[in-house]
């Protein structure tokens, strides 16, 4: 078997979070011990695991909060100086300490993304976030970002929607604002990871009449899409759509995975993972490359070929056509 490395990543910097969401209980890690995240890896090992992974040239940096973590901008400074390719998704809280980060970031030429998170317009997004005024934060820190991009500054600007049966209708208003606004836009369904969401005892379920409105909702942006301009990138997007709902509504798992083949996870302590929804450990930051992706657990997850179903091939869904 040809050894595949991976050339995408996903590094949750920190899971401090100051969210409460209704779907993620990522926030209540640090709830009974607080200083456990001093536990998180340094940005000094951070910068030697991405000299080392060389075949990586993407990085998704999550949290938590991504912006709670003192290392944020060094770690996107250091990236883009190594010619990464850079998105940050972020809640959109911290407006000032986003705006003065890109502002820091003025003097890169390559373009890098910052994808807020909006589940719904207004009340409803902050119910689903768990705290007031988030929505009017997250949309003044959006109107900032939209002026600095206007000034000259290369920022892939997207809104992220994670679809849940509290929002279920929600994904085409929201989608409407993303284009009104002049903004990327990509979504995925609410998922479950006993070690990354800490949310297996989660019981939020779509009823049939949910995923009717939900698949209308998508048919329309996939019509609105194709109005414009259509093309491949917009037909395997939108095949990813139909796939997603696939398996929400049916179980009918019609997309191969990308874990160990061209992703990978790490988490704020330094562990490598092939996925954040399957607890299979395979490595840590200070392991070599060959010696992760050709030990015995990872071998038996590529066996496996994630027939396992555990997750709507999330990866994918969060591929940003902006």
């Amino acid at each position: 078997m040809q050894l595949l490395m991976p050339t995408s990543c996903a590094f949750a910097i920190t899971y401090k979070c100051n969210s409460r969401c209704v779907m993620c209980n990522i926030w209540q890690k640090y709830a009974e011990n607080p200083l456990a995240y001093q536990k998180e890896i340094q940005s000094d090992q951070f910068f030697a695991f991405v000299k080392k992974w060389s075949t990586i040239k993407s990085y998704n940096i999550v949290g938590g909060e991504p912006f709670l973590s003192p290392y944020i901008k060094d770690t996107a400074i250091f990236l883009l100086s190594n010619r990464k390719d850079l998105t940050i998704t972020t809640n959109g809280v911290l407006s000032s300490k986003i705006i003065n980060f890109v502002t820091k970031l003025n003097k890169f030429p390559q373009k890098y993304g910052i994808s807020i998170s909006l589940d719904a317009l207004g009340e409803l997004h902050d119910k689903m976030r768990g705290k007031r005024n988030f929505y009017e934060k997250a949309m003044q820190t959006l109107e900032k970002l939209i002026q600095v991009k206007e000034n000259g500054s290369n920022i892939r600007l997207s809104i992220h929607f994670t679809l849940a049966p509290l929002n279920y209708n929600q994904l085409w208003p929201v989608y409407e604002l993303a284009k009104e606004l002049k903004l990327g836009f990509r979504f995925n369904f609410m998922a479950y990871s006993d070690f990354y969401f800490e949310n297996k005892d989660t019981n939020m379920k779509f009823n049939e009449t949910q995923f009717n409105i939900i698949e209308h909702q998508i048919n329309k942006i996939i019509f609105n899409e194709r109005n414009g301009n259509p093309n491949g990138k917009l037909e395997k997007r939108h095949a990813h759509f139909r796939a997603m709902l696939a398996y929400e509504k049916d179980h009918v798992k019609n997309m191969l995975c990308t874990a160990y083949k061209t992703h990978m996870y790490l988490d704020c302590y330094g562990n490598i993972f092939p996925c954040c929804f399957l607890n299979q450990k395979v490595g840590t930051i200070d392991d070599s490359p060959e010696v992760v992706w050709t030990n015995e657990a990872l071998k038996k997850f590529i066996r496996c070929d994630c027939k396992c179903n555990i997750c709507p091939h999330w990866f994918e869904s969060v591929i940003d056509v902006s």
